[in-house]
């Protein structure tokens, strides 16, 4: 991506007011900023440099987590809701290894289902996600063509 490339999408009051909301704000909570476009239109680039941006913007002082995934029409085995939820949680704990703050019971879980071929089911999967991003400020999750995934794994 060239330098400056839809910066003019960084300085869109939509964009701020998403990027600077808080976490105990309950209204801001789980918040949204969805892109559509015709495909080619350029959303991966533009989800590329939202990426870039909140990575370097917010630090692990902050307890501030950036984590996300592209999903490939080409790749939908690998792409069910248990693995995509997997994979952003890997990025959480990579995160969290920089800091040092991986909760005890996330490590136990983890531990316990190395060696299997089906790591967890869904409601356990969802449940280290959720119990571990607590520990954040700020939790941002960038996942770049969703509609690219088997529409029975959009729920």
């Amino acid at each position: 991506r060239l330098e400056g490339t839809n910066n003019w999408f960084l300085l869109q009051p939509e964009f701020q007011k998403w990027s600077n909301s808080q976490s105990d704000d309950a209204s801001n909570i789980h918040s949204v900023l969805a892109c559509f476009g015709m495909p080619g239109a350029g959303k991966s680039v533009v989800c590329s440099l939202i990426f870039d941006t909140l990575d370097t913007q917010f630090s692990l002082a902050e307890r501030a987590c950036v984590v996300g995934l592209y999903c490939d029409y080409q790749d939908n085995k690998n792409q069910t809701p248990v693995k995509v939820i997997g994979v952003l949680l890997k990025q959480v704990i990579a995160t969290f290894n920089e800091s040092e703050l991986l909760p005890g019971d996330t490590i136990s879980a983890l531990r316990k289902h190395l060696n299997k071929d089906n790591f967890v089911d869904l409601g356990e999967a969802s449940r280290l996600l959720g119990g571990t991003v607590k520990q954040f400020h700020k939790f941002h999750v960038r996942i770049d063509a969703l509609d690219e995934c088997d529409e029975g794994h959009r729920r």
